[in-house]
């Protein structure tokens, strides 16, 4: 299931790590390492160590709003006073077509990834459509400014990202429309790559093509790009709209992953051919086979089974936390995770955490790591709801947000500092 989901999100829409000091061999001149951007933790924001950053969404208008840590309270990105954040002279406010961007914070600034498009006003005071751009501004909202526009066609396939001092690297494609048997449409990308924009100028350029690829981690200086290897040539399939052997492909596709060298561009292949997996931090892979959890060294190559799990239990891999791999067991019967466990990877075993919202029971989120601390979402209150099917179902009221350090939260100490939202 998880391989035709990662397929149909390459077709349809085409983990923070500390900053180290890397070298770059052919110049001698030393070179932040990258930092990695998560899809997994930038849906909801993102943060650094003082406080946290998102998009909020009152059901009419969107703006931007910091939780500072040391205070636990959450206020909109504006400084200044008796504002009614209504408008573009508020420094928080967003334009609707903003309303679903992802959030990044790297140094001293905040980076907004707009996949859809906005809307601008021309020199004739006319309105026009614009691309996918990236927005830059302080990290108090001001000087906002477009940093780059995506152009011809091209667009952001992912929000998975990576930045150093001076770049941000992103993959983007360019969409072609396939029309196929049975007045079906595929839009899939004719051209994607691996591209990287700098981060003063806006100025973009190619690092290498990157077809069928997301950015799945980073070591280093590298880049270790996640993708599929297809038994046959697909785009042959595409262009007869033979839908039926087009997905057929699809299904037996395996899951590779690729490292690139920033620097040099050197580009290679680092890993055997996966069925699935579960988890890449960069530097290994966690994927199981049959009931053997099994992790992958991608410097090494090296395979090595880190224990058997349960039978007859399903499992959600959702985190690396530290040196824990962090999973939740699904109950089928009352669709929720209802289980969380962790597992030290230098000893393996599982160890059930008790980090559960009040009933109906579900595993709490992980919103967010720092370097110490983790933002999750702990708890939430709501009330039944008959669906127009006549069954009953469970809607959320309220949500509650809270910092715990990653030594209290993996010692099953339930340490939450509550965060004071807006509008609470």
């Amino acid at each position: 299931m998880k391989k035709i989901l990662m397929i149909l999100c390459f077709i349809l829409l085409c983990g923070c790590q500390q900053n180290e000091i890397g070298t770059d061999h052919k110049t001698n001149i030393q070179k932040e390492n990258l930092t990695m951007k998560d899809r997994r933790y930038t849906t909801y924001g993102d943060g650094n160590d003082k406080g946290f950053y998102r998009i909020h969404n009152d059901g009419e208008n969107s703006r931007l709003a910091y939780c500072d840590y040391q205070t636990h309270q959450e206020v909109y990105l504006c400084k200044q006073s008796g504002c009614e954040h209504k408008d573009e002279n508020c420094t928080s406010y967003l334009s609707p077509f903003d309303s679903m961007s992802s959030l990044f914070v790297y140094g001293n600034h905040l980076y907004m990834m707009n996949s859809t498009g906005s809307m601008e006003i021309n020199a004739l005071g006319e309105s026009q459509r614009t691309g996918p751009q990236m927005t830059k501004m302080d990290l108090d909202g001001q000087n906002r400014q477009v940093l780059y526009h995506c152009q011809d066609g091209y667009h952001f396939v992912d929000t998975n990202c990576a930045f150093d001092s001076q770049y941000v690297y992103v993959i983007m494609g360019k969409e072609k429309e396939y029309k196929m048997n049975g007045d079906n449409t595929i839009v899939t990308d004719e051209a994607r790559g691996l591209y990287r924009i700098h981060l003063e100028s806006g100025k973009c350029e190619k690092v290498c093509d990157a077809p069928d690829m997301m950015i799945a981690g980073v070591d280093g200086r590298k880049l270790i790009l996640e993708g599929f290897d297809y038994p046959e040539n697909i785009t042959e399939y595409l262009e007869q709209g033979n839908t039926q052997k087009y997905d057929e492909i699809c299904m037996n596709a395996k899951t590779i992953f690729t490292s690139v060298d920033v620097d040099t561009k050197d580009m290679y292949r680092v890993s055997q051919k996966f069925d699935d997996y579960d988890l890449c931090d960069g530097k290994k892979i966690y994927y199981r086979d049959g009931e053997k959890l099994n992790m992958y060294d991608i410097k090494t190559q090296e395979i090595k089974t880190l224990m058997s799990l349960p039978q007859n239990h399903q499992y959600y891999f959702s985190d690396i936390v530290d040196d824990y791999i962090v999973l939740m067991e699904y109950d089928d019967e009352n669709e929720v995770y209802s289980h969380m466990y962790a597992i030290d990877v230098h000893s393996p075993k599982m160890i059930e955490l008790h980090h559960y919202t009040r009933k109906p029971t579900e595993a709490v989120t992980i919103l967010a790591q720092m370097h110490d601390n983790l933002l999750v979402q702990y708890d939430r209150i709501g009330h039944d709801e008959k669906t127009w099917a006549g069954t009953m179902q469970f809607e959320v009221d309220k949500t509650f947000i809270g910092c715990i350090s990653k030594k209290d939260f993996l010692n099953d100490q339930n340490e939450y500092q509550t965060i004071k939202q807006i509008g609470d």
